[in-house]
């Protein structure tokens, strides 16, 4: 499915660019979507660790629907918002 190979793409990614905030980002995407919730808050995590800050696109972002209103999804978007100050 495109979901599972859009997936692989981004762990390739995250290969070659292990630190940097917006690939770790776009493993939280793929991982959301295939409904691997702890993976994509383990990464989202990982992103906030490398400076991503975005917490308003974040909430709204259509793929991490699955992700709204679970406590730990909350405290990393508080943080966000806590980094960007």
């Amino acid at each position: 499915a495109w979901s599972e190979r859009a997936d692989q793409a981004m762990e390739r990614a995250a290969k070659l660019k292990p630190e940097d905030a917006n690939v770790q980002y776009g493993l939280v995407c793929s991982r959301a979507r295939l409904g691997r919730t702890q993976e994509a808050l383990a990464a989202l995590s990982r992103s906030v660790d490398l400076g991503y800050t975005d917490a308003d696109g974040t909430a709204e972002d259509p793929d991490l629907r699955s992700l709204r209103g679970l406590p730990e999804f909350e405290a990393l978007l508080a943080r966000m918002r806590s980094n960007a100050t």
